[in-house]
């Protein structure tokens, strides 16, 4: 009786190890496969922007020009609507929204 309780016991750890080792490598698949889809997304934005010019001739401001190519990522993801980039940081990511969102 001691053994075959012994046995059920070790089979069950087994298979819950079994199950926590799937999920780690689960999880890890997951963010392998988003930081690529953020990869390729930074791919498509251009690293080349223009600084902007504060005073012109005629005393006016001109902006600079906007360094992402939102066309091609919107037809990658058309749920995309702006990029959001803060220097110094990590922060360099597109920003979602879809069209059912009400904020």
């Amino acid at each position: 009786m001691k053994d075959r309780t012994r046995k059920i016991i070790v089979a069950v750890l087994l298979v819950i190890a079994v199950c926590c080792a799937g999920y780690l490598i689960w999880c890890y698949a997951t963010a392998a496969k988003t930081k690529q889809s953020y990869d390729d997304a930074k791919k498509l934005v251009t690293e080349n922007v223009k600084p902007s010019k504060t005073d012109s001739d005629d005393g006016e401001q001109t902006k600079p020009e906007i360094p992402v190519d939102f066309t091609a990522l919107q037809e990658k993801n058309p749920d995309i609507y702006a990029w959001i980039k803060i220097d110094g940081t990590t922060v360099d990511y597109p920003v979602c929204q879809n069209n059912k969102d009400d904020w």
